[in-house]
């Protein structure tokens, strides 16, 4: 299966895990807010037996998150330097991670939303969400897909790079010195590339950078010409040093 993903980059704020928890429920209930395939969503957590349910008005979210990013290897801290147990306002030198989905199977319509973020020393954050394939035809449509890539964005106090983007498709573009791909739709935090794009890319300004398409339509099926017009971009943005 070819996933289709969302994925942004964003600058890390140091968290407590009661902070990371009210920081991911908050992005929850805003994706449940756009469209019903993010209702009802579980909690993977780490482990094949750690996946959890939550209450529909979500009244055990922070305790069950709370037990899947916990990890018994890590040192967290503490005021008491001699404690290196997890609590809700602890402090980590990792990243607290967990992923959401709707239910299991891809096949059958799977939405997936991970959140790692929070570390005390990692200065960047990542998100992601792999977008369902089965039956939902507004997940094909670039006004669709664009307004909730663009919500997603939102999410965060400074973003730094996000793209819509397939797989099969990220393979096709990478280039090993650079740390960015160009997919579908992308942002950057830099309002000066708008004006180093070529005149003919649909692009615009949006919040502190620029967001600009490779086309006037979502496609997913990775054709030639959407493949080279994203190399080309590629290669013109690793010249001016924007994909390091």
């Amino acid at each position: 299966m070819n996933k289709r993903l969302i994925i942004i980059r964003f600058k890390n704020k140091m968290m407590t895990p009661r902070e990371y928890i009210a920081f991911s429920k908050e992005i929850l209930l805003k994706l449940e807010s756009f469209h019903p395939v993010f209702k009802n969503l579980f909690g993977w957590g780490t482990e094949p037996t750690s996946k959890s349910i939550f209450n529909k008005d979500k009244s055990n979210f922070e305790e069950i998150v709370f037990s899947q990013i916990a990890d018994p290897e890590l040192a967290y801290i503490n005021r008491d330097e001699a404690d290196k147990t997890m609590h809700l306002d602890s402090y980590s030198r990792s990243h607290y991670g967990n992923s959401y989905s709707n239910i299991e199977k891809v096949d059958d319509g799977r939405v997936t939303v991970n959140i790692t973020c929070g570390s005390n020393e990692k200065e960047v954050g990542n998100f992601f969400i792999e977008l369902p394939t089965a039956e939902l035809s507004e997940f094909g449509d670039l006004h669709f897909v664009s307004k909730l890539f663009k919500l997603c964005l939102e999410f965060f106090e400074t973003p730094i790079y996000g793209v819509v983007i397939t797989e099969d498709f990220r393979r096709r573009v990478r280039k090993s010195e650079f740390s960015y791909w160009i997919g579908l739709i992308n942002y950057f935090s830099s309002k000066d590339l708008f004006n180093t794009l070529p005149s003919s890319t649909i692009k615009e300004h949006f919040l502190n950078g620029t967001l600009f398409y490779l086309d006037a339509k979502i496609d997913f099926s990775e054709n030639e010409e959407m493949v080279n017009r994203a190399l080309q971009i590629r290669d013109l943005l690793g010249e001016k040093g924007h994909l390091v």
